[in-house]
């Protein structure tokens, strides 16, 4: 199994961001720690939004909440990331923590799933908006924001049509 890549529930996902972390300025974040090695560890985001962290052989360790982590392991958004003697701040590196998923195999609902709701609800622009950004991103419900962008699309030229009509006579 190559390290881009991770199985869960018979299904391949594929990281789609990878932070390094150590003393070295080649790392994607440095620490200026004594006792953090200069690769000490990596963090991956996964495209179904989870992220994991595994040590890189480090001679002191990788803790999340206290425990040293063997492997790679899960990073829930509370967790707490420690190297050497510092704390890192692994949320902000993935953006605050936003989209980020701890439950291994679920996908967040995203764009997808609003744009499915706002075209059922008969917010037709809004489903438009939503679906079209749905689609760009890289989500696994995608389907739905295919969905939404149609039917708001049809309640939009519905509205129009009414508009019009309205409108002539």
């Amino acid at each position: 199994m190559h390290p881009e890549n991770r199985p869960v529930n018979e299904k391949t996902y594929n990281i789609m961001r990878m932070f390094k972390i150590g003393r070295d300025i080649h790392n994607d974040y440095v620490v200026s720690d004594g006792f953090a090695s200069s690769f000490h560890c990596q963090i991956m985001q996964y495209d179904d939004r989870t992220c994991h962290v595994a040590d890189l052989g480090s001679l002191n360790g990788t803790y999340v909440n206290g425990i040293r982590i063997y492997g790679e392991t899960i990073l829930r958004p509370t967790d707490i990331l420690r190297v050497g003697n510092s704390t890192i701040p692994w949320q902000s590196l993935l953006g605050g923590g936003r989209g980020i998923s701890y439950y291994p195999g679920r996908p967040s609902p995203g764009f997808g799933i609003t744009a499915l709701c706002c075209g059922v609800l008969g917010f037709g622009i809004l489903a438009v908006i939503f679906g079209a950004i749905g689609m760009h991103r890289n989500e696994r419900l995608k389907g739905m924001a295919i969905a939404g962008l149609v039917l708001g699309i049809l309640w939009t030229l519905f509205s129009l049509t009414v508009l019009i009509v309205a409108l002539a006579e």
